[in-house]
């Protein structure tokens, strides 16, 4: 493992990202949220005609993945969702306790991100950033002319 992290960008990028994410759900499990549900809500408020296809595309998580998260959203009465199939598709929206607990979650969401940014060196993180969007800009385009469809593994 360590050759890998010393040299992958793949493993380095995977691990960061699993690492980060750890650190957010211990963060967000008092409001019995994980990271995904959290940006779940999150994009659902922002834009609550998306359908699910959309924002499957928009979060780069397989439909499976975010009807999964979904369906754990609804059971606990924080979005409702109408419509189906076709053309429009399901659409969703936050229901009042979503939208409460939403504010909730933002202010552990800005705990989360404050601390961690204060435990690294602000060149560094400026840098860290920019490196990181690079990455990924470099992988869409790469797997783009691969013919690599999205959503295929996430967490």
């Amino acid at each position: 493992m360590e050759l890998l992290r010393a040299i992958c960008l793949g493993t380095n990028t995977r691990c960061a990202s699993r690492t980060v994410s750890n650190y957010a759900n211990a963060l967000l499990r008092p409001l019995d949220l994980n990271v995904a549900q959290m940006t779940l809500l999150a994009v659902i408020a922002m834009r609550p005609e998306k359908t699910i296809a959309a924002m499957s595309e928009n979060l780069m998580l397989s439909e499976s993945t975010l009807t999964r998260n979904l369906t754990v959203l609804e059971r606990r009465g924080l979005v409702r969702s109408e419509g189906g199939r076709g053309r429009r598709g399901k659409q969703v929206e936050l229901t009042e306790e979503g939208v409460d607990l939403l504010e909730r979650g933002v202010e552990v969401w800005r705990q989360f991100n404050d601390t961690l940014a204060a435990e690294i060196e602000p060149v560094l993180l400026e840098n860290g950033r920019r490196f990181l969007t690079a990455v990924t800009d470099a992988a869409e385009r790469l797997g783009a002319q691969a013919g690599a469809s999205r959503g295929g593994d996430d967490d």
